[in-house]
């Protein structure tokens, strides 16, 4: 976390989230991760991969925890950039 005033001159804590990828044996039902929040899903041969936006370690933990008690195998967890934000494609709204 980290620090700065705001106009009153007021110390403001902020909150760095942070996105990782986490990569599971199996495929995941999308309605697994729905609970979840904002996460995404790549289904890959014999592999699924979750993309997500998590406020701390906690979160992840907990994101973890849920994931192993679903009976699935984590293969591999690492943080990845931050997603771009991009404007809708045109025609698309």
């Amino acid at each position: 976390m980290s620090g700065s005033d705001d106009t009153t001159g007021r110390k403001v804590r902020h909150v760095a989230v942070k996105s990782y990828e986490i990569r599971i044996r199996g495929e995941i039902p999308a309605d697994e991760l729905l609970e979840f929040g904002n996460v995404t899903r790549v289904v890959q041969p014999a592999t699924t991969v979750v993309r997500g936006v998590v406020a701390d370690q906690a979160a992840l933990w907990m994101l973890l925890q849920r994931l192993q008690g679903l009976g699935l195998e984590l293969t591999e967890i690492r943080r990845v950039p931050e997603p771009k934000v991009l404007a809708p494609p045109p025609g698309s709204e």
